[in-house]
């Protein structure tokens, strides 16, 4: 069994991960995870940002895809 506790511990780590990108707590509600991907993803969508500058349009939608994941 030790592949399980392998995966479980690196889901664990995964959503850990996520957490931090999304800037909520470990023991937030899914609610409240939900709400902050929300925010943050109309916040760096590519769409939403100024298109006169190429460099800042390819950092926001790394954000975004970062985000995303």
């Amino acid at each position: 069994r030790e592949g399980d506790a392998a995966k479980a511990a690196a889901a664990a780590a995964e959503r850990r991960d996520a957490l931090l990108v999304l800037g909520v707590k470990p023991d937030a509600t899914p609610i409240a995870i939900k709400a902050a991907w929300r925010k943050l993803s109309r916040q760096h969508h590519p769409d939403r940002q100024p298109q006169s500058d190429a460099a800042a349009l390819a950092a926001a939608a790394a954000r975004f895809d970062a985000v995303q994941k």
